[in-house]
């Protein structure tokens, strides 16, 4: 069984990407799993936008957003601006599950 997890936060929900931040910084620090991952991607990218918080939290965890969702809501200069990394994510998410990470999708 694998103790590596893949954190895609997609939701427009802060709650909701709150709480994949939460267990995502939980597992890092205490051990729970061997490695842990996390991407921005859909409405997640555009809501961070308006909460400074969370713009702390996904920069801490070294989160990357999906480059082409990012230039189809036309907010991937603004990403780059708050320093959130910006990559073409859908074959680096697909080669993470092949390799073993379980994802959770918030």
């Amino acid at each position: 069984m694998s103790s590596k997890v893949l954190i895609i936060l997609g939701s427009s929900d802060i709650e909701k990407l709150k709480s994949g931040l939460t267990y995502g910084k939980n597992a890092i620090k205490y051990g729970w799993m061997e490695d842990v991952k996390f991407f921005l991607f859909g409405g997640a990218e555009k809501t961070i936008l308006t909460e400074p918080e969370l713009i702390k939290e996904i920069n801490s965890v070294n989160a990357v957003a999906c480059k082409l969702v990012a230039k189809e809501k036309n907010i991937y200069e603004k990403l780059k601006e708050l320093n959130i990394k910006t990559e073409y994510i859908g074959e680096q998410i697909s080669n993470l599950i092949k390799n073993g990470y379980a994802p959770m999708i918030f």
